[in-house]
């Protein structure tokens, strides 16, 4: 009993709204408030002043990990509680209970809306067939019967109820197994993902081997139009299970792993040397200058050069060591004695995401929203029940009460109008 007592009060609509208005304000919180970064990141951007609100009552309270932390997780099990708790003390007793404990006739009487009529040869059974034809089940004991029709406009607050929990389990966990990296790969390198910005406490990395094939970028105006990047998901034996070209807002998705072009950069100079016979790789910084100009370094029969390339990679431009200009020169031209500059080495930035629970997510969200617009479908009931020469109709519904009701009145009085040529309406009443 002790235990009922608790369901009952876990169960209140009143308590379940508080949580969810929590549970979403806390949610837009963590939306403003960078999560999981390094503490150096908060001190930068919630130093020590005057307000009390600085990194360190981030910290204390555990805002830099919200959807982690212990009392956001304890809001949300008390929601689970509260929708399960409304699920076993009244909607499974409301469909389970519905047809017998409306047998009885105290409770029959105390329907919105039911109706006495006489008793003529057969109507009972006339009167099922016509509901029958309206799509209407039937349960009969003895003398009483019972019909209704739209079951799942009543049992729909119940699935609501298990999606919504679906819903936040899922996601929850979620926030344990989930894997957050951004890197940049080269072209035509194969690397492993290893750069994590954020990692679920729970996850097992399972590791990823990427090759970026082919990188390019498309002009409109001398401006940058769009640019794109081949990819190719491996196996750590190399084979390949996944390729695809992606593009700002056209990202890759497989199984349980997004990837997300982000950006792009120059890596490196490729030159030939025939003299050697062999290929050297320089590395080229960005200067963070506008527009994008990357700097090297080369050296050539000990001479030190310095090479400037722009974002057009068509071409590049030579200096001496005391900084003066040389000469503007092609890609695949001969950059110095019997030395040629082959190719600029592009990179291109991925933000990878991979979160093991993402289906049981999406799949939760889309069957609340089913279930939600059907529990706004109406559940309509009819009891019908005999005694010496009368006849009593009852109704409910739980949606649209008044348009139901005008709708069985016109039934009523087609049917009895053609059956009884009585104005039976002059016994209806309404409670």
């Amino acid at each position: 009993m002790n235990y009922f007592f608790l369901l009952k009060f876990f169960n209140k609509l009143n308590f379940a709204i508080f949580l969810l208005l929590m549970i979403a304000l806390i949610s837009s919180l963590g939306s403003f408030i960078e999560q999981n970064e390094t503490i150096g990141f908060y001190k930068q951007m919630y130093p020590k002043n005057n307000s009390f609100f600085d990194y360190n009552f981030i910290f204390f309270f555990k805002l830099n990990e919200i959807y982690t932390s212990w009392w956001f997780l304890a809001l949300i099990s008390l929601l689970v509680v509260s929708l399960v708790s409304c699920s076993i003390t009244t909607q499974f007793p409301i469909v389970s209970n519905a047809k017998l404990s409306l047998f009885k006739r105290k409770k029959f009487f105390s329907l919105p809306f039911f109706v006495k009529v006489k008793n003529n040869y057969y109507l009972k059974e006339q009167f099922l067939v016509r509901l029958h034809r309206s799509n209407y089940l039937f349960y009969q004991k003895k003398r009483f019967v019972y019909s209704y029709k739209g079951l799942l406009g009543r049992i729909s607050p119940i699935l609501v109820h298990v999606s919504l929990i679906s819903l936040l389990l899922s996601s929850s966990l979620g926030a344990f197994l989930n894997i957050k990296a951004e890197q940049l790969y080269p072209k035509g390198e194969i690397s492993h993902v290893q750069n994590f910005l954020q990692l679920g406490k729970f996850t097992k990395i399972s590791p990823r081997v990427i090759r970026c094939n082919d990188f390019w970028i498309q002009y409109h105006k001398k401006k940058i139009f769009q640019f794109y990047s081949n990819f190719s998901l491996l196996t750590n034996y190399g084979v390949e299970i996944k390729e695809k070209t992606l593009s700002v807002n056209k990202p890759l998705f497989f199984k349980n792993l997004d990837i997300y072009q982000t950006d792009w950069n120059l890596a490196g100079l490729r030159i030939f040397s025939s003299i050697t016979n062999k290929t050297y790789q320089y590395p080229l910084f960005f200067t963070n200058i506008e527009p994008k100009i990357w700097i090297t370094w080369i050296n050539f029969q000990q001479k030190n050069y310095t090479v400037i390339c722009n974002r057009f990679f068509s071409d590049y431009f030579l200096y001496d060591e005391a900084g003066n200009f040389l000469e503007k020169k092609k890609i695949g031209k001969e950059i110095m004695n019997n030395s040629f500059l082959l190719e600029i080495i592009y990179s291109t930035g991925l933000l990878i995401k991979e979160n093991p629970t993402i289906s049981l997510v999406y799949f939760a969200f889309f069957g609340l929203m089913i279930t939600t617009v059907l529990s706004y479908f109406p559940y309509n009931q009819l009891w019908l029940t005999t005694k010496s020469t009368n006849v009593w109709i009852g109704a409910i519904s739980n949606r649209g009460k008044i348009g139901f009701e005008v709708e069985l009145e016109n039934f009523l009085r087609d049917f009895f109008l053609k059956n009884t040529r009585k104005k039976f309406w002059k016994n209806k009443k309404f409670l």
